[in-house]
């Protein structure tokens, strides 16, 4: 994606951040690479860097019909595979960040949700 999406803000990002993951971003840039979902490269007041993904969930609706529950559960269960791969020892995947909960994503609003690698 070209342009960060309508309807998140970076203050919302930086709250989520810090409330799921417990992260206090110091730079957060928008980074237009990839497709399907939203991309930011994150750098913590530790230094650390991590890679932040923002989905729309109204756009990986399989149907009109889906309600964003579904998608969120469909999200949450691919990266899930992910970090099952990872945990497993296997080099092939990149896994997202567990949250403080344990959970790979949060919302950032009722539209979006948020994953950190």
């Amino acid at each position: 994606m070209l342009t960060p999406p309508d309807g998140v803000t970076e203050h919302d990002l930086v709250a989520v951040l810090r409330r799921h993951w417990g992260i206090d971003a110091t730079d957060l840039r928008y980074a237009p690479v990839g497709r399907g979902s939203h991309h930011w490269v994150l750098t913590a007041r530790d230094g650390s860097v991590r890679f932040v993904t923002v989905d729309e969930l109204d756009a990986r609706r399989d149907s009109a019909e889906d309600p964003r529950e579904v998608v969120l559960e469909r999200l949450a269960a691919a990266l899930g595979a992910a970090r099952a791969l990872a945990d497993s020892g296997s080099e092939l995947v990149v896994a997202p960040d567990p949250g403080n909960d344990g959970s790979l994503l949060a919302p950032v609003t009722d539209a979006f949700s948020t994953a950190v690698y």
